[in-house]
């Protein structure tokens, strides 16, 4: 363990709104390994090898034995301490159910031991207080006749593709161990944990999401700041609690390729011609519409839920209401889509969930008619196609706004009923996974009876083709009298092909010179209208100047005579100004010497 703990690289991965927006749930997968080979009784994948390449591949997988930290602002990171990492939950045990019991039983989940899975569909506190990032459950079956698998990962750190990348990676190790590990160690696949991957390869432009994408992963609540607030573990008690309480069932549908051929037939008679129906599209609008119709029936009591679950879904209903509208989810994987993502071989979540809204009462019809399949698989198409990587830059733009964003889309998934969330796992390769004594018991190859039937049934199938194709083939004599009558109708069509190129050239070179010729008429006509147009505009041109001139001579007359005016009246007002001010003089010295008169009277008579 000491050892261990040297190997791993301490660090603080940040987790960002791609991480969160998917931390509610765990990859919970089990694998069944039966033991073909009656010689390895004892070293049947052995513990200790399994023990210590899961050690091992935990090296080049830090980030699971972190530990999930939040702040007061919402943020949340990984620490991955050295001395005291947090280490995934790994189980041991043997049982009394023998592997044939299991294959006996067609897997039948009532056959199985007694709690495979260790840990729910949400990541919560377990024993020991903390959130586990990985969880590891090993059966033995009696008289190590096979061994069951479960392992867990939270999508805190990883998707689907770093799930597999992990479960793989494991297994390519302990065959390694398991082959005497004297050979070169297989090379680290060198997978980045890095969450600015993501945004070093998105475009720059972006374009606005749909309005059923902004309703989901934009529109803020207060139910969404609460889920955001509370702690990662209270959030997962929460998650777990309502699962429990909703008491989720899961159900197995094996639909043939031949139904799905069948079912392409029917919808391609009213799908447009160039709409392409895959799997994909006509699988995800077929869980639609059985998960809306059971919701359908729920809602009106007919369905086959009772008791507590039904009474819980009741309360739903009230409290939110039976919408008109159903929601399917469709995950996507980003990295297809981004431009030098997938190169990057980032392990953290890449996966966004694109709402596709349809009405209620046409996905859930009793009889869902073969037009509304086809326009339901036209819609999903198109929500796919139209998810580009400009789209996807602008949703890593809203996630990102606050630490509160994923909290949001949450709480929108909580309180919106009608909606199912569909994924395609086969895209992963989940059961190639050989940890050196073959791969998962369902994903086995054919045994030699099985063999030796289909090589029959593929001889007889050749034979009959071959002479299918021996029935409409020709002689050589045959065929070289068709190639020469198919050669002389070639020379033939080429002559004639050459006439007629050689007649429209003539026809077209005299037509050309007939038009050369008009063209070259209306040219010196041209020139004709414009000498005469401009000899007319400069004639006008002159007489507008003479009147000009006329105009300018009047002008400069009658400002001359104006001036006159002006002077003579002004000569006039100073004439007029200087008498009266001789008068004023006159006045003021006769009332001045008056005044003194008076004055020295005054003094005599009173001395």
């Amino acid at each position: 363990m000491e050892e261990f703990r040297r190997a791993i690289k301490p660090g603080r991965f940040a987790l960002n709104g791609w991480d969160m927006s998917a931390a509610f749930t765990n990859i919970p997968y089990i694998y069944y390994f039966k033991n073909t080979n009656s010689s390895l009784a004892v070293d049947f994948m052995p513990s200790s090898k399994l023990r210590a390449s899961f050690l091992k591949t935990l090296e080049e997988f830090p980030i699971l034995v972190g530990h999930v930290k939040t702040d007061a602002d919402g943020h949340t990171w990984v620490d991955v301490n050295a001395r005291r990492p947090n280490m995934p939950e790994y189980l041991e045990s043997h049982s009394t159910v023998h592997f044939c019991d299991l294959e006996s039983a067609g897997y039948d989940w009532n056959a199985f031991p007694g709690k495979i899975a260790t840990v729910g569909a949400f990541p919560s506190q377990g024993p020991s207080g903390t959130i586990k990032l990985a969880n590891v459950s090993i059966i033995r079956l009696r008289e190590n006749s096979g061994l069951i698998l479960f392992v867990s990962a939270s999508h805190y750190v990883v998707d689907g593709v770093g799930y597999c990348a992990f479960i793989n990676r494991w297994a390519e190790i302990c065959r390694w161990m398991q082959n005497g590990a004297t050979d070169e160690m297989p090379p680290d696949r060198q997978y980045t944990f890095d969450r600015l991957a993501i945004d070093r390869c998105l475009p720059a432009s972006r374009v606005p999401m749909s309005r059923a994408m902004t309703n989901v992963y934009d529109t803020p609540s207060y139910l969404g700041h609460f889920l955001a607030w509370i702690s990662p573990k209270t959030r997962g008690d929460i998650t777990n609690t309502a699962g429990w309480l909703m008491n989720a069932v899961g159900h197995v549908f094996h639909i043939s390729s031949a139904s799905l051929d069948a079912l392409r037939t029917l919808i391609g008679k009213y799908a447009a011609k160039s709409q392409r129906l895959t799997d994909n599209d006509m699988l995800t609008v077929l869980i639609g519409h059985a998960i809306a119709k059971g919701m359908k029936d729920d809602a009106t009591g007919n369905g086959s839920r009772g008791g507590f679950s039904s009474a819980i879904q009741q309360v739903v209903y009230r409290l939110f209401g039976q919408a008109t509208d159903f929601q399917t989810m469709m995950v996507l994987d980003i990295r297809p889509r981004i431009s030098g993502l997938a190169e990057t071989r980032y392990a953290g979540n890449c996966v966004t969930c694109i709402p596709v809204v349809s009405k209620t009462d046409q996905i859930a019809h009793e009889n869902i008619p073969g037009k509304d399949l086809a326009d339901l698989c036209a819609q999903t198409r198109f929500h796919i196609r139209e998810t580009t990587a400009e789209l996807i830059a602008e949703y890593h733009h809203i996630i990102n706004k606050t630490p509160a964003m994923f909290g949001h889309a949450m709480a929108k998934g909580i309180t919106t009923v009608n909606k199912v969330v569909v994924s395609n796992q086969s895209r992963f390769s989940l059961y190639q996974n050989d940890f050196g004594n073959g791969i998962p018991a369902w994903r086995e190859g054919f045994s030699k009876q099985q063999s030796e039937s289909i090589v029959t049934s593929v001889n007889a199938v050749l034979s009959e083709s071959t002479e299918s194709i021996l029935s409409n083939i020709v002689t050589k004599a045959e065929q070289d009298k068709t190639l020469y009558m198919y050669k002389v109708d070639f020379a033939q069509l080429k002559s004639e092909i050459q006439m007629m190129e050689k007649t429209d050239f003539s026809m077209m070179k005299a037509e050309n010179e007939r038009l050369q010729g008009e063209v070259n008429k209306l040219k010196q006509k041209l020139r004709e209208e414009i000498t005469r147009t401009q000899a007319g505009v400069r004639l006008d041109m002159s007489l507008e100047k003479g009147r000009a001139r006329d105009e300018q001579a009047q002008h400069e007359i009658k400002i001359r005579e104006t001036d006159a005016k002006i002077e003579q009246e002004i000569s006039g007002l100073r004439t007029q100004m200087e008498s009266i001010k001789f008068s004023i003089l006159q006045y003021m010295i006769g009332t001045i010497t008056g005044t003194g008169a008076l004055i020295l009277a005054y003094l005599r008579m009173f001395k």
